[in-house]
């Protein structure tokens, strides 16, 4: 499986919204182009591109934090 010409081995990281086109080679010619892993057949994604001058998003959320006891117990000692 290509997606964009990079190789995957699954469909389930491609979001369905976003293909454009899907083509299956299955003779002799995709293995010569694409190697031995090709011997069965290509499948190519082609997905869809972004409209020019379009926003790019990128969102972050996470935590930080400490854990530090508030008091210290008080041990015994061996003669107590």
């Amino acid at each position: 499986i290509l997606v964009d010409g990079i190789p995957t081995n699954s469909f389930n990281d491609i979001d369905p919204n976003d293909v454009a086109s899907i083509s299956v080679l299955k003779d002799a010619s995709s293995a010569a182009i694409y190697g031995a892993r090709a011997a069965n057949g290509v499948i190519l994604v082609t997905t869809k591109t972004g409209a020019a001058g379009g926003k790019l998003t990128v969102n972050y959320n996470g935590y930080y934090g400490i854990q530090k006891p508030t008091a210290f117990p008080e041990f015994v000692n061996s003669w107590e």
